[in-house]
């Protein structure tokens, strides 16, 4: 099998990983409201905002006496989704493309290349911002190596770039995905595009921090279509 010099960024995917999300608390039922038939004590109230408004103080008194949230009330639905909002953070990750397929270009076939035929890395800083505990989005720059299987002429640093990327997140999970923008590709100075999209885990450490492990799918599309599909584990710090 020939070796394929252009390294596709499997690792980028997991940039985004970056990214890494908070899961959601689980909030039980709380006890019979003590307020019950404030509204007819008190009479009809016909602005919508008030109605909301003494249904948010009755949970909070409730909570307050009891520690325990009701999932019925607005409050109950806020805990419910308990996570970080509005904040940046910072993610740093290493990813390893375990199977890349190489398209046909001028004399030379389509190739399938695995870390045995040529070994890379990739290097993934990022920041972002989360949104909210369901969404966030950032930025991560890529810097790919092949470290074996190039001709001795040929640069290890193969591939540099910039990946934003859109990520959601549910409970544990993390889904996402975006364009691929690249300033070196097949160790040039040349451009690039493609696409990314990553899925995997984020693990809650503690103080914003979290671990997290994902399997990007990588695709570039200019000089030679490459696909590529690896591992990559990092970790990311919200402030």
């Amino acid at each position: 099998m020939r070796f394929v010099r252009f390294a596709t960024p499997g690792s980028i995917a997991f940039a985004t990983l970056l990214m890494m999300t908070m899961p959601a608390a689980t909030v039980d039922a709380a006890e019979q409201d003590p307020r019950a038939g404030q509204l007819d004590a008190i009479g009809v109230v016909d602005d919508v905002d008030q109605a909301h408004a003494l249904n948010d103080d009755t949970a909070r008194h409730r909570a307050m006496r009891t520690g325990v949230s009701d999932p019925s009330t607005p409050t109950g639905e806020t805990a419910l989704r308990v996570g970080p909002h509005g904040r940046p953070f910072l993610a740093a990750l290493g990813a390893i493309p375990l199977i890349t397929h190489a398209g046909a270009t001028g004399p030379r076939g389509s190739e399938l290349v695995t870390p045995a035929d040529r070994f890379a890395v990739s290097q993934l800083i990022g920041v972002g911002y989360v949104v909210n505990p369901r969404f966030r989005f950032g930025a991560m720059g890529i810097f790919n190596e092949v470290l074996t299987g190039l001709p001795q002429t040929a640069h290890a640093w193969q591939f540099g770039g910039i990946a934003p990327i859109a990520i959601g997140t549910f409970d544990h999970v993390i889904i996402g995905g975006g364009p691929i923008v690249g300033y070196r590709s097949a160790g040039k100075q040349q451009s690039d595009f493609g696409a990314v999209v990553l899925s995997g885990a984020s693990i809650p450490l503690k103080k914003g921090l979290a671990l997290n492990v994902v399997a990007p799918a990588t695709a570039l599309f200019v000089h030679r279509v490459t696909v590529s599909v690896g591992v990559a584990v990092g970790v990311a710090k919200v402030f």
